[in-house]
């Protein structure tokens, strides 16, 4: 049943997502943004299908965190091996593109701006992962 649930969602997603597409492509271009219908499309898809997953989880029965893998012991060991097991796949990848001469570095804004970028997403992701409210909750074991 949990598969039909979820199908039916992601039915109804891309049924909303025909809908909303289209004007959310025109609203880009009237503020003068020119991005394609299909990234346009694309982008409303991701941020429905979170929503509707996120909205029905406890309903379609999904299961807890604990079911799913997280809240275990080892987590965090877990989660360093898989972030380094991903590293490594990225360095092997540029690595053989840059081998091939398929990798130009360049930045797309200067490195100081780049730097402040970088600087101020990881600020606000950290502020948002520990903010006070959600550990109350306890959302996340990153902040406890």
């Amino acid at each position: 049943m949990r598969t039909l649930g979820l199908l039916g969602l992601v039915a109804a997603v891309l049924a909303l997502t025909a809908l909303a597409s289209p004007w959310a492509w025109s609203a880009a271009a009237m503020m003068g943004w020119s991005f394609s219908f299909a990234r346009v499309y694309d982008r409303v898809f991701e941020v429905l299908l979170v929503a509707g997953v996120l909205t029905a989880w406890r309903r379609l029965d999904l299961g807890s965190a604990t079911g799913i893998g997280f809240r275990r012991h080892a987590w965090a060991r877990e989660l360093a091996r898989g972030l380094a097991i991903g590293l490594a796949g990225l360095a092997v990848g540029i690595a053989v593109a840059a081998l091939f001469g398929g990798l130009v570095p360049a930045l797309r804004f200067s490195p100081a701006k780049t730097l402040r970028k970088a600087l101020l997403g990881a600020g606000g992701a950290t502020r948002e992962t520990c903010s006070p409210s959600r550990r109350r909750r306890s959302c996340t074991p990153l902040c406890t």
